[in-house]
């Protein structure tokens, strides 16, 4: 795979990428699932959540005043800035976070990253309309560390089927 200006990666460096986010995600599942319980009245204690507008792109945050860290969340085709609230919460119960909607609206509760057509041959991305919002995302994330004086070492990004690929879209960037 190469993106315009970009470092080539194969299949096997990208295979291997996924393998190890997916053994990621159920080590951190694995302790999620033991801590759970201790975090759920801190939560509702602390968190409330309101329209995030942003330059680029809108969503829903919820920024703590005394948090170090800010959770950027990115949902999948067809889903939206309300679904992966829940998961942020679990995992950052103490810390900010801005859960953004992708550009593309699919209907008024359904949006994407980019158009993408299922075949019978495979999955069709509309390769320009990702990186349109690849560069969307990046911008956004640039203001929103520059809005709330967060430092861009200390924003992490989770993504959801197209919301991880736009995820690991910014972590190939060189931006």
């Amino acid at each position: 795979m190469k993106l315009p200006g970009k470092k080539t990666f194969n299949r096997i460096q990208i295979s291997t990428f996924i393998i190890l986010v997916l053994v990621f995600t159920m080590l951190f599942w694995r302790n999620f699932m033991k801590t759970k319980n201790s975090t759920s009245l801190l939560r509702s204690e602390i968190r409330t959540w309101t329209t995030y507008s942003g330059k680029f792109l809108t969503g829903v945050t919820s920024i703590l005043p005394h948090s170090k860290r800010t959770l950027v969340l990115l949902h999948g085709v067809g889903s939206n800035e309300n679904d992966l609230l829940s998961l942020g919460e679990k995992i950052f119960p103490q810390e900010s976070i801005v859960s953004l909607r992708a550009p593309l609206s699919l209907s008024s509760t359904s949006f994407a990253w980019f158009q993408v057509q299922f075949t019978e041959k495979g999955p069709i991305h509309n390769g320009v309309e990702a990186l349109k919002s690849l560069m969307l995302l990046e911008n956004e994330l640039k203001e929103l560390a520059q809005n709330h004086s967060i430092s861009t070492n200390e924003i992490y990004v989770l993504g959801f089927s197209q919301g991880a690929i736009m995820t690991i879209g910014l972590a190939l960037s060189e931006h």
